[in-house]
């Protein structure tokens, strides 16, 4: 019996022992935002983009509504944030920072409605959840594409693009 109660104490030991050298060797990776981005469609440097950029205007431009405007102000943002990183692996470098750049725009045109709703008790519960987690997943990939770009004037851009989600994040904060 002793012998039975030696032997599994010395392989708690052991278990104990090794599992706590794993973790010290583990290195420390941050956790992806969980959030999912939309299908892009036809990228910027595709012969028919500009027929889909006109519809993207006429759609915001009758759409009055102003939730509404907030949903295609996101969409539209993740599909641009989405085609950048695509841009980026075709090597389009310029192109694909000047997307990255106008999707942090219109993030911020969705993020710079919400205290107007939120004033006139019209905001949905979770709108301004979901538009800090579309900008957590923005900055995320950010981050990624930064890495990748050596040239001054786009991490310029990089940067600017990192302070309109910085100005989109003050603005979901203030209506929490």
């Amino acid at each position: 019996m002793k012998k039975i109660i030696l032997i599994f104490l010395l392989i708690l030991l052991t278990l104990a022992s090794s599992s706590g050298q794993a973790s010290a060797v583990q290195p420390a990776t941050p956790t992806p935002v969980d959030y999912r981005l939309p299908y892009p469609g036809i990228l910027p440097d595709h012969p028919l983009y500009p027929v889909k950029r006109f519809r993207d205007f006429l759609l915001l431009t009758f759409n009055r509504h102003p939730l509404k405007k907030i949903d295609l102000f996101l969409l539209l943002s993740d599909k641009k944030i989405g085609m950048s990183e695509l841009l980026l692996s075709k090597r389009k470098v310029n192109l694909a920072v000047d997307t990255l750049l106008e999707s942090q725009f219109d993030l911020l045109k969705a993020a710079f409605y919400l205290p107007d709703l939120s004033k006139n008790n019209l905001l949905p519960t979770g709108l301004s959840d979901k538009i800090e987690l579309s900008a957590k997943k923005h900055q995320e990939i950010i981050g990624q594409i930064s890495v990748s770009i050596t040239d001054l004037k786009q991490k310029e851009k990089i940067n600017q693009a990192l302070q309109l989600i910085s100005q989109a994040n003050t603005l979901t904060q203030s209506v929490k």
